[in-house]
């Protein structure tokens, strides 16, 4: 059963080689000028971004906004 674990790892290593070759194919079409690769850049990215962003710019102003003190 040990081999079984060694060919998961080498398994999941193959499975990223693959993602990472994806990535390198997406970033040369974007050197290159692709608008589709751009607009699939945009598509797959925009709401996590946007998310995230939006995270960020409201903690600042939870922080930028001060206490009332009561009386």
């Amino acid at each position: 059963m040990a081999w079984m674990a060694g060919a998961t790892t080498l398994g999941d290593l193959a499975g990223a080689i693959g993602i990472r070759a994806q990535q390198s194919a997406i970033v040369a079409e974007l050197k290159a000028g692709s608008e589709d690769a751009y607009a699939w850049l945009i598509g797959e990215f925009h709401q996590p971004i946007y998310s995230l962003v939006y995270r960020i710019v409201a903690d600042r102003r939870m922080r930028l906004i001060p206490l009332k003190k009561s009386s």
